[in-house]
């Protein structure tokens, strides 16, 4: 799996998890960042892409 294909799924299962309507205080990139260390520590493997761009959330960094 490309990492950036990984990266939007997570990103968007995070948006869906923690709606815009309760305030949230994280960086949304280094929560994937991490997320995705962690799956290759585990053993999981990634293409280094990085996405060209991440939809914004108000409200969020």
């Amino acid at each position: 799996m490309a990492r950036s294909d990984f990266h939007v799924a997570l990103a968007n299962a995070l948006d869906r998890a923690m709606p815009p309507e309760v305030p949230q205080e994280y960086d949304l990139e280094a929560v994937v960042d991490q997320c995705i260390a962690l799956l290759e520590r585990a053993g999981w493997r990634f293409t280094r892409t990085r996405p060209t761009g991440t939809p914004s959330v108000p409200g969020r960094r």
